[in-house]
């Protein structure tokens, strides 16, 4: 909880200028209002001050005024709304949660991800590839991807390459999958990884998960749901 406590710290101590706002305007409008009234009791009976000035000023100030009470109303609402979100985010924490991206977090303990088809596909592979300091993929391991269905399909690596051993965990490592039509053409594929939600962070106004030591922006969580113990093959 002090990890939420202090989400709502940090709203409620974001500075609010519309309030001051409100108060530098009432009093240049007080002001106006005197300086008119005392230019009115003083002005020359012959040569009376244009009236249509006066109006057109007091339009101005009102203008201006309802212009700052509208930005202050909506500063309160767009606070709420924030507020909402980090309460709804909440929920999220102690939950499976299934997060878009290409990157396997944590892969010595092995990974459970996922690929969501656009439309059937004829045939899918689905590749662990290391990534090198060249910039080349090397393919480490091949997990099966035998779901050619449309929609979503999970996919479970145990942490070890082909050849039997344990990876690297200081190396970084990726899933490609790719799938193809009946001609031949490739398909869009969506792919990530699944984990429990850990910790809810607010960094520079964004709300971000902590999903496997990996912080995920929100926009990148696709689904939650109650967690359930999965067997990987090599455990």
């Amino acid at each position: 909880m002090t990890e939420i406590s202090s989400l709502f710290s940090k709203l409620d101590s974001t500075p609010r200028t519309s309030g001051a706002s409100n108060t530098n305007l009432a009093n240049d409008f007080n002001s106006f209002l005197s300086l008119l009234t005392t230019q009115l009791q003083n002005q020359d009976p012959l040569e009376p001050l244009d009236t249509n000035q006066f109006t057109e000023q007091i339009v101005n100030m009102t203008q201006v005024e309802q212009t700052v009470s509208m930005n202050d109303r909506l500063g309160a609402l767009i606070e709420a709304q924030e507020t909402q979100r980090i309460q709804t985010a909440v929920d999220f924490i102690g939950k499976q949660v299934d997060a878009l991206g290409d990157v396997i977090p944590q892969p010595e303990n092995g990974a459970e991800m996922f690929y969501s088809l656009e439309e059937s596909a004829l045939s899918v592979t689905a590749d662990i590839v290391e990534v090198t300091a060249s910039g080349a993929d090397k393919v480490i391991a091949s997990v099966d991807a035998p779901e050619t269905e449309q929609g979503v399909h999970r996919l479970l690596w145990d942490g070890f390459g082909s050849d039997g051993e344990p990876v690297d965990p200081e190396k970084t490592y990726r899933l490609k999958v790719r799938a193809n039509d009946s001609a031949g053409e490739a398909i869009n594929v969506k792919i990530g990884y699944s984990g429990i939600a850990e910790e809810l962070r607010h960094d520079n106004g964004e709300l971000e998960l902590l999903v496997a030591g990996e912080r995920i922006p929100l926009d990148q969580i696709v689904a939650a749901r109650t967690p359930t113990f999965i067997q990987t093959p090599g455990t």
